[in-house]
């Protein structure tokens, strides 16, 4: 650990003398970001040297603190995942706070939906215009504009003089256990927050039952990063200061998705797998699909492989072991998918349309026909993962750019979550010799399936997500969150891989560490700056002003 702030200091201070020659400054002068950076530098590089210096002071304090304390592993992990989470919900709460202009004019669509189930009907209950009625085509975005008629909610299905939600019913089926005077103040940013919260907390119990089955030797602030990783990872953070319905729907689909995964995970505590979280897991997967359909390439890929591992665990050839088993994990999805069927049936006379093409939105999708196509892989490519952030010249020093085609602002995953590179950890054993471990660990491996499990399905989950938007038209930041949590959650899996295969090298176990570390400190600084609530960056620039005062720098 002391090394590491050495050579981070090192880092920072070389990168701060030599900003010019290297092209992350072009000014000549010396400004303020460039000082903070080499403050940090020297900061650090002293903080290591101490911490070398006074090494073995700073053991016998360490080894008496923890006779004293006398905490064990599992409570170290206990608090440093708490730690962990207190301060990624301390900061989702700090970001998914909109400003007032935007709640005045907002629209609680799934509140409003939820209102509308509790009066019995399907539709909400606000009527279109007479004025949007009498279009010939109401669906065409420049008649609209042509005429200056949006006095509708944007974004919602005209069907047979009703306005419907093409969101999945999910959240406002949930929401009925609400009165109709309490719906009024459930914004959609709250619901957004709170799947937020679900989400981080399925993905962390994920991680720490893999950690603690694992990876007991490590030490636990390591887990501690990882876990600050997985909450303010890209574009979580942008999603909870911009959250609407759009990223209430994504947050609250993979909730329930990685939900389901940590229960179906959690089914292979014992020699028997558990009917009541394969029945959990299943109810999950069901809820995902109410929540955004989308999802249902990967729900129907997760469970295949789970189904897979219930025949491979349990054996073909007993029926009345297994047959349970499908039927607590098959049943909440062929419900799900029945009572979809009959939810587009009873709004559009067809059980596979969804609202799409009545969407009041800038595109006409009874014209349009292309939303998928493998033509746009190769752009999308670059949007999401190598697209360039714009340097500012004050506090948060980096922004995203805007993208004109989708009206968002952009930023590569690259840039903004250097962790994910993490996920080509273990192919550190291709550059030693660790064939005596090679040996052990796929023994290791043979003897647990659920992490053989997990990683397939979690690898799958992922490209699928992904691949499906990269092949979709519109481009926007909040895509990404269809396939980040899988991905997030395969990349912390394989860099544990990766410390597993590096136990005996304890050279090639400090780099990783150390990688680990710094690309985390990117990931999370990045993220925070990227998407800083205004009263944030107020706040954080008058303080860099005061401290430049008292230092003399200004």
């Amino acid at each position: 650990m002391k090394k590491v702030f050495l050579y981070a200091g090192i880092a920072l201070f070389t990168i701060a003398i030599f900003a010019q020659q290297i092209g992350i400054d072009n000014d000549e002068g010396w400004g303020r970001g460039r000082i903070i950076m080499l403050s940090s530098g020297i900061g650090l590089i002293l903080t290591g040297s101490l911490l070398i210096i006074f090494q073995k002071r700073l053991g016998t304090l360490k080894k008496y603190v923890s006779n004293y304390l006398n905490f064990s592993q599992s409570t170290q992990i206990a608090l440093i995942s708490s730690v962990a989470a207190c301060i990624v919900i301390i900061i989702h709460t700090w970001y998914s706070q909109p400003v007032a202009k935007d709640l005045e004019n907002s629209y609680n669509y799934y509140s409003e939906l939820a209102i509308g189930f509790k009066a019995g009907h399907l539709y909400l209950t606000e009527e279109p215009s007479s004025a949007l009625l009498s279009f010939s085509n109401p669906y065409d975005y420049f008649l609209r504009k042509e005429h200056g008629l949006e006095d509708f909610p944007w974004d919602v299905s005209l069907y047979n003089k009703k306005f419907y939600v093409y969101w999945g019913p999910v959240p406002s089926l949930i929401l009925t256990l609400f009165s109709k005077e309490r719906l009024s103040y459930i914004g959609d940013h709250y619901i957004a927050l709170l799947f937020a919260y679900g989400l981080f907390l399925y993905s962390s119990l994920i991680i720490l039952r893999y950690w603690s089955t694992s990876l007991k030797h490590l030490s636990s602030w390591l887990l501690g990063s990882v876990l600050l990783v997985i909450g303010l990872i890209t574009p979580g953070t942008i999603m909870l200061k911009e959250a609407r319905i759009y990223e209430a729907a994504i947050f609250g689909c993979q909730f329930f998705f990685i939900g389901g995964c940590y229960w179906v995970y959690s089914s292979f505590d014992t020699n028997r797998l558990s009917l009541w979280k394969l029945a959990f897991a299943g109810l999950h997967w069901a809820f995902a699909l109410g929540t955004r359909i989308t999802v249902a390439p990967v729900i129907l890929f997760s469970t295949a492989v789970t189904v897979f591992y219930i025949f491979k665990l349990i054996g073909i050839g007993k029926p009345k072991s297994y047959l349970p088993l499908l039927a607590a994990l098959g049943i909440p999805l062929v419900v799900a998918i029945s009572s979809l069927g009959w939810y587009n049936w009873a709004r559009f006379g067809s059980v596979f349309e969804f609202g799409i093409k009545y969407q009041l939105t800038n595109v006409d999708y009874n014209v349009f026909k292309n939303s998928f196509s493998l033509n746009y892989m190769a752009k999308n490519l670059y949007n999401y993962f190598l697209h360039p952030l714009k340097s500012l010249p004050r506090f948060p020093y980096i922004t995203r750019i805007e993208y004109p085609a989708s009206n968002d602002r952009l930023g590569g995953l690259i840039y903004l979550s250097p962790y994910i590179l993490l996920i080509f950890a273990p192919l550190l054993r291709i550059f030693n010799n660790f064939q005596t471990i090679d040996k052990r660990v796929t023994i290791e491996e043979t003897k647990e399936p659920d992490k053989i499990w997990l990683t397939i399905l979690l690898a799958g989950s992922a490209f699928i997500g992904m691949f499906t938007i990269l092949t979709f038209y519109f481009v926007t930041m909040r895509y990404i969150e269809d396939f980040m949590p899988s991905l997030v959650l395969l990349t912390t899996i394989q860099f544990m891989q990766g410390m597993q295969f590096a136990n005996q090298k304890a050279i090639m176990r400090r780099f990783l560490a150390f990688t680990t570390i710094i690309l985390s400190i990117v990931t999370i600084t990045a993220n925070l700056m990227i998407a800083m609530p205004n009263s944030g960056i107020t706040y954080t620039i008058e303080l860099l002003n005061s401290m430049s005062k008292l230092l003399g720098l200004k």
